[in-house]
Parts: C-alpha cells; structure tokens; sequence
C-alpha cells in the first residue's frame, strides 16, 4: 500500500546554534508548503555530571542554569514573535528535563502529535564515536519522518 506522506505537525529541534536556525527555515518552508503547525523545541537537560564539574563558589550552578533557561525562553519568544509576524502557526515547547535531548524530542513528538521532525546536525566527529549523535538517534528511534540538516 502506497501511503502519503502527511505533515500537519513538523518539530524542530532548536538549540541556539545556526545549524538548528536553518533547521527552523526549513520548517517554515515546509509550514507554508503543507499548512501545518510547527513546535519550536528546547530541552534544557541537567545532567547529573554538572553536579560532580561544580565550582565551590555558592549558587554558582544556579546562577548559571537560570541564566541559560532565560536565555533559551527569550530565544523560543523571539522565534515565536518572528513567526506569529510571517503568518506561521508556531507554538514553543521548552522542556525543563533530566532527559536527553533526543529522548525529550521523542516523548514531545508522542505527546503533541507531530509527524515530522526537523534537526539540525552539527556532526562533532569526536562526540559521535563516543556518546553517539541526537540527529542519528532521533532518525533510529522516531516512528515518523525526520529531515536532517546540515
């Protein structure tokens, strides 16, 4: 059986980085293309190492951490206001998590509904062959379509 594919609900994965704003026009493309909704996604992921790395000033960890939630919440709001302005249907989703990003995208795609993932793909040689990558993750376990960019 033949069966189309139907993109009403594309993630995108941001973090910031170019790779994950081009990921972002190419959703919009997309968006306009097939008319559907797309989520704009941070996971801010505290890893329990963080707390082995700790500096012993006082706070100093919080002060961080709720310097770089603000930031990532101001990134989403932007992206939001730029959006709303072209006539995109965009909604935020930040994920305060103990998750991995990849596994925090999979359970918001479950979640949400979403059909499409769009990732940006850094391709750190390095942190590939150690840990593995979230684009070449989300690709193995994701039960619907993923677009990689580079």
């Amino acid at each position: 059986m033949n069966k189309a594919l139907v993109i009403s609900k594309i993630l995108v994965g941001i973090d910031g980085s170019e790779c994950s704003l081009r990921a972002l026009e190419f959703a919009k493309d997309l968006a306009r293309k097939y008319n559907s909704q797309i989520i704009a996604f941070t996971a801010f992921n505290i890893p329990d190492m963080y707390k082995i790395l700790e500096k012993k000033e006082e706070d100093y960890n919080t002060i961080f951490i709720e310097k770089e939630i603000r930031k990532s919440k101001r990134l989403l709001a932007d992206i939001s206001k730029k959006a709303k302005e072209g006539g995109i249907n965009l909604k935020t989703k930040f994920y305060d998590t103990k998750l991995t990003p990849d596994l925090a995208i999979i359970e918001c795609v479950a979640s949400e509904g979403v059909n499409h993932i769009v990732i940006g793909y850094r391709g750190r040689s390095f942190e590939n062959l150690l840990i593995g990558n979230i684009a070449t993750s989300i690709v193995k376990i994701s039960k619907c379509s993923v677009t990689i960019i580079k």
